[in-house]
């Protein structure tokens, strides 16, 4: 898949199963330092407040590996596959390991269950009953007005933008609040749930999966290192700062703020980390119910 338009340079990734692909380089650094993280060889390492120089980590078999560019960087690391952004690309045979980058804007808006706003699907899945089993989305809020309601799914919402912001149920207590990116809920589907008219734009992460066939686990990467799931499904989306992704024989991968990685049928041993202090990253892990019971 080709770059992005206004990238000058660009490190070439090689998948499990060796093929090249293409990543962002790292806007105007010229030097690179090597760093072990206190694991050992082939953990990312956080990068230190205030570099201008970028680090080289080396993979989980010790080959050194560029890095993403820095917070603020001009340049984005945006993938686009022939058909444009936000489709599926590095497709695999059933089983083996796939990744989609996608970015929130690239992505069609559709309209609410019940009319009453707009949301970008991120990605989800369809049960043979045409019923949804799972599916993440980004819900856009400028008004006051009712929640869509779904029957048997259990909802996980995590701000992205935004300031406060208030979901009235039918009892107080069950009243929903949310202060800011990062701030998050979980309610049931079922639950009658109005949004208060927010004081400017706000999107929220809306994760959906259907009780007793999915699980979902959403969170948020800390200051640590971090083993991702070796679940069929990982949304990864960056809130602010950059992320790395280090994959088993593989070289690591950045991602910048306002990016996102669909990873499935994720390897085992695959390593997340901060690219720097105060980097906000979305973690959503979908868990199958063939998955749960074994």
């Amino acid at each position: 898949m080709s770059a992005a338009p206004g990238r000058s340079q660009a490190s070439s990734h090689r998948s499990p199963q060796g093929e090249g692909t293409p990543v962002s380089a790292a806007p105007g650094r010229s030097h690179a330092s090597s760093h072990r993280s206190p694991q050992g060889e082939g953990t990312p390492v956080s990068a230190a407040p205030g570099r201008s120089q970028a680090s080289s980590h080396r993979s989980p078999q010790g080959e050194g590996t560029p890095v993403s560019a820095a917070p603020g960087r001009s340049q984005a690391s945006s993938h686009r596959s022939p058909q444009g952004e936000g489709v599926p690309v590095n497709r695999a045979p059933d089983g083996c390991f796939a990744q989609r980058h996608f970015t929130l804007q690239a992505l069609p808006r559709e309209a609410w269950k019940n009319q009453g706003g707009w949301t970008r699907p991120v990605a989800g899945v369809v049960g043979h009953d045409g019923q949804t089993d799972w599916r993440v989305s980004a819900a856009e809020i400028t008004a006051a007005g009712p929640f869509s309601i779904f029957e048997g799914l259990e909802r996980q919402a995590v701000m992205l933008q935004g300031g406060r912001l208030r979901l009235r149920a039918s009892q107080p207590v069950d009243d929903i609040h949310f202060d800011g990116p990062g701030s998050m809920a979980a309610f049931p589907g079922e639950r009658r749930l109005t949004a208060e008219k927010p004081a400017g734009p706000t999107v929220l992460w809306n994760v959906m999966h259907r009780r007793g066939v999915v699980r979902a686990e959403v969170g948020m990467l800390g200051d640590r290192v971090m083993a991702l799931p070796p679940t069929p499904h990982v949304l990864l989306y960056v809130l602010s700062g950059e992320v790395e992704i280090a994959l088993p024989r593989c070289r690591t991968q950045g991602l910048g703020a306002g990016h996102g990685l669909h990873l499935q049928q994720l390897p085992a041993q695959t390593l997340l980390a901060p690219g720097c202090p105060g980097s906000q990253v979305l973690v959503t892990a979908i868990y199958l119910h063939s998955a749960l019971r074994g």
